[in-house]
């Protein structure tokens, strides 16, 4: 997979999440609206019928609104990736297991791509992570150095056979492929009751003038 493909499938995904977000969730408003209206006009089973709507519909705009973030993740373009992979790790640290996020020597200002491919990656390895690994703690490492960008994600959990598995079923064969779209290099590691570690290195394009440390 390309770059040009992966650029395409991002355009699709930020167009998809502005109508989620700019269509029908502003038409889950109105109905929210009528719905919280009318639970207090109505008495009995019919009013408590309506109320129970209305929380559906409150769940269903929570659930399109993340839906549109995870497809267009608007904090990597306001805060940079260190802050929205902070931002991502603060999410998936209400589902259970303990995350830590440790960066060290990331540029501020990484070409909007490759930020983008390793926010997927760090998205889709602590979904796999807690989906499937019933693990207790899952650790997040991204540090810069002279020759690119290292990540490391690592959990304690059940593991599993790599090769039995394959790379499609955890979604493995995008992660190896955005990765080798932006010149680098993707590893997984796993073996049963041993946990998983998936790696990634990238390397960064060489500029006259090297942004600044984040740090």
């Amino acid at each position: 997979m390309g770059r040009q493909l992966l650029t395409a499938q991002e355009t699709e995904r930020t167009r998809i999440a502005r109508e989620l977000h700019d269509d029908i969730n502003q038409q889950l408003a109105v109905l929210k609206l009528d719905l919280h209206l009318l639970a207090g006009m109505v008495e009995g089973d019919a009013g408590i019928v309506t109320g129970e709507a209305a929380k559906y519909a409150d769940n269903i705009s929570t659930s399109i609104r993340n839906l549109s973030h995870q497809l267009s993740p608007p904090t990597l373009r306001a805060v940079g990736l260190v802050g929205a992979l902070e931002g991502l790790v603060g999410e998936f640290s209400d589902h259970g297991p303990r995350l830590s996020f440790v960066h060290e020597s990331v540029p501020a200002n990484l070409p909007p791509d490759l930020a983008l491919c390793v926010f997927r990656i760090v998205q889709e390895a602590l979904q796999n992570a807690l989906k499937h690994s019933q693990a207790k703690t899952i650790s997040v490492q991204l540090r810069g150095n002279a020759g690119g960008l290292a990540l490391t994600v690592v959990d304690d959990g059940v593991g599993f056979v790599v090769e039995g598995v394959g790379y499609q079923g955890l979604g493995l064969i995008s992660m190896a492929e955005r990765v080798e779209a932006m010149g680098g290099r993707f590893n997984v590691w796993s073996s049963p009751n041993r946990g998983t570690r998936v790696t990634a290195s990238m390397p960064l394009p060489i500029t006259e003038n090297p942004a600044p440390i984040a740090v």
